[in-house]
């Protein structure tokens, strides 16, 4: 992988505070992330957003990296992370009832009522450790059967 090549000493430099070498990693990388969230994420993720979320989170924890060999590992699982929280989130605006409007004509007081429903719901599945979250999509939404549950996670 050609990018790998150019990471190493460019990590070095960005850790200590180098603005060039920071944009340097992004113009290497930047592409290659873009592509992996269009990818991983599909039509239902902006592959911009979560790329822009990627590298908030590589810029605030990479001093976190132990081997800088294994760059491009640590930011594929990053963009992993960050795929499956848009996939979350773009079904969640989806599924739960309330936050896209779906009757126009909606009374005020059932508006309330909706949006109140949806912000609980969201709260609920928010309030999940990430490892239920997965299984309640999984089994719920994706009608799995406990032994691929097991197995895909």
């Amino acid at each position: 992988m050609r990018e790998q090549e150019a990471t190493v000493p460019l990590i070095a430099r960005v850790l200590v505070g180098d603005v060039a070498a920071r944009d340097t990693l992004f113009e290497v990388w930047g592409p290659v992330v873009l592509r992996w969230c269009a990818r991983l994420g599909g039509p239902r993720v902006d592959e911009e957003d979560a790329a822009h979320d990627v590298f908030e989170i590589v810029f605030t924890r990479l001093h976190a990296l132990r081997e800088p060999k294994a760059f491009a590992k640590w930011l594929f699982a990053t963009t992993r992370g960050v795929v499956r929280d848009h996939l979350r989130r773009a079904w969640i605006r989806r599924w739960v009832p309330g936050l896209v409007a779906d009757v126009a004509d909606a009374s005020a007081d059932e508006r309330v009522e909706r949006d109140d429903l949806a912000r609980a719901v969201r709260d609920a599945i928010d309030s999940l450790p990430t490892d239920l979250r997965e299984v309640l999509v999984l089994v719920e939404m994706e009608q799995r059967n406990g032994p691929e549950v097991a197995e895909l996670t």
